[in-house]
């Protein structure tokens, strides 16, 4: 089977897809945000989208790419693009969005230009569609040998079915992509188990041209992966592979709805029973909801399953996220395929009368210099039970359980707590609040503002002695401390000429906190002769804020060590 046939066959598929893609919608394919076509229901992982892949030119150190985007893409805005792998096997390892991208020429739309270095022996290249709302669909793939003479590649295209009349004989058909310049020595079908790779399929099928075959051997109600397959100078690759399974509605599991779902605040609680397998295996049972009857689906491989008992009952709880009407049904799932039972409805009522009642008290208990204790009272639980409840605070009017959220014990009643590392002289806000089931209510907006000026440590009597040695003795005495507790004293000092030295500066502090007067000794090599320093006397309190002793220099005190 020699090249030049198939790059006629190749060119004449690419001519088609573009008259095929300019014929199926109104809206310009080619445009970098499209308007898509698809939509609806709730998607697997991962997305997937009907773009082509056809490699147009290669080089040794790049390959030309064109995405043909078909009938299935994602709905609303997005923008099309590829990634690409260099010497990954695809059957394990796909290009994902994120990995190396290609560059998009602007002036030829729907181009792209995929970098290689000529040592690679495998580039593989994956379309992908990404939405505006940050979602990504992938389209197909193709791999491309651009340090191989020539540039050889031919790549087997997904697997498509269909069932014939007779109800048992199910007819596979494939194509080869690209451009082939040698020769295709083997083609054909395997087929394994889902979630298996080509390499452990259970059989083989080889074909010659057309690239079908028709397989009536197939079990009913059993699932079958399928992938293409060809081989060539190169090497042997495969397709993404396609689920296969002759549905036999009388095999498939039946299954009762229970009426009576219960409604506590949010949850709903229903169940179902397997009433019959048909010598299936249960694979996994559960209950599928939704907010309107006309949005069931027949797939709900993405619902959580659980194990029915021994008699075929099952339930399951789930939270839903807004009160009305909701519809449910229960299924269950064998070899054979999914079986589902009547859709039924429950109403979830209003979530407001089960919401606690809560009161902030308009003034706090007390405050410090950096903290206020705060009360307010649970009045009510909703009759449901209180989960959290505390204070939560913001310098923003409008605190929510989320701006440091200061929890305490209990469920109703009266409650106080420590709010810690309030700014003086701003104003802070805070309120009450109780979480239960039915959500989270908040007390009223409080406001606390700690003036300075209370809490001002008065200092009195700092001096700074200079001795014959050169050493300086600084003293001071706390005449008010203004009810507060001190972790650290000492004093800091700096060049006069700086400005206001603080404890960033030099300081030394004192071995002890008590006592109303303190001093310490500086050495005469840590200063320097000649210099006019200020010196200024500082404690820190137990909550961290930092008292100094003047910050005016009408009341400085400043020593020099003279020279000699």
């Amino acid at each position: 089977m020699k090249g030049g046939r198939h790059r006629i066959v190749g060119w004449g598929l690419i001519f088609a897809l573009f008259l095929l893609a300019g014929c199926e919608s109104e809206d310009d394919p080619w445009s970098i945000w499209g308007t898509g076509g698809g939509g609806g229901g709730r998607p697997e992982a991962p997305l997937k989208a009907d773009i082509r892949v056809v490699v147009t030119r290669k080089e040794r150190k790049k390959v030309e790419v064109l995405l043909i985007p078909g009938r299935t893409m994602p709905a609303g805005r997005y923008r099309l693009g590829v990634c690409y792998l260099c010497d990954v096997d695809p059957s394990r390892r796909l290009p994902e969005f994120g990995d190396y991208e290609g560059v998009g020429d602007p002036n030829r739309e729907n181009r792209y230009t995929v970098y290689c270095s000529s040592t690679e022996t495998l580039v593989v290249v994956r379309a992908f569609a990404r939405t505006s709302d940050g979602k990504t669909y992938y389209g197909d793939y193709v791999q491309v040998f651009p340090g191989v003479e020539g540039g050889a590649w031919a790549v087997p295209a997904k697997p498509q079915w269909e069932l014939e009349e007779d109800g048992s004989t199910v007819r596979i058909e494939s194509s080869v992509s690209g451009e082939v310049t040698g020769t295709i020595k083997k083609r054909g079908f395997c087929l394994g188990r889902p979630g298996t790779t080509p390499e452990k399929s259970t059989a083989r099928f080889p074909v010659e041209e057309p690239f079908q075959i028709r397989i009536d051997t197939l079990r009913r109600g059993i699932q079958y992966a399928v992938w293409a397959y060809l081989e060539d100078d190169l090497g042997i690759r495969y397709s993404d592979s396609t689920q296969v399974r002759i549905v036999v509605p009388e095999w498939l599991p039946e299954v009762e709805t229970a009426g009576g779902a219960t409604v506590w605040v949010r949850q709903i609680t229903a169940g179902g029973r397997v009433t019959e397998t048909h010598g299936g295996q249960v694979l996994g049972a559960g209950i599928e909801w939704r907010e309107a009857e006309e949005d069931f689906k027949s797939d709900v491989t993405s619902w959580r399953t659980v194990k029915p008992a021994a008699d075929g009952t099952f339930s399951m709880t789930r939270t839903v996220g807004r009160a009305g009407m909701w519809y449910y049904r229960a299924f269950a799932t064998t070899e054979y395929g999914t079986g589902y039972g009547e859709v039924r409805s429950v109403e979830v009522p209003p979530y407001d009368r089960y919401l606690p009642v809560v009161r902030t008290d308009e003034k706090p208990v007390s405050y410090t210099a950096a903290t206020a204790i705060v009360s307010g009272e649970v009045l009510s639980d909703g009759g449901v039970g209180i989960t959290e409840r505390g204070f939560c605070h913001s310098p923003f009017s409008d605190p929510k359980v989320e701006n440091s959220p200061v929890r305490v014990s209990g469920t109703t009643g009266r409650m106080t707590a420590r709010i810690e590392g309030l700014p003086m002289d701003k104003t802070y806000y805070y309120r009450a609040y109780a979480r239960n089931a039915a959500g989270t209510t908040y007390g009223e907006v409080r406001s606390i503002r700690i003036p300075s000026k209370e809490f001002q440590v008065e200092f009195r009597d700092l001096e700074a002695q200079v001795a014959a040695d050169g050493s300086v003795t600084f003293r001071v005495r706390v005449a008010d401390a203004r009810g507060q507790k001190f972790r650290e004293r000492g004093f800091c000092w700096d060049d006069a000429g700086y400005g206001t030295p603080d404890v960033s500066d030099n300081k030394q502090k004192t071995g002890s906190s008590s006592g109303s007067s303190y001093e310490v000794k500086v050495r005469a090599y840590e200063l320097r002769k000649g210099v006019k320093y200020r010196v200024r006397a500082y404690v820190i309190a137990e909550d961290g804020t930092v008292w100094y002793s003047s910050a005016w220099v009408s009341d400085a005190v400043y020593f020099t060590v003279p020279e000699k």
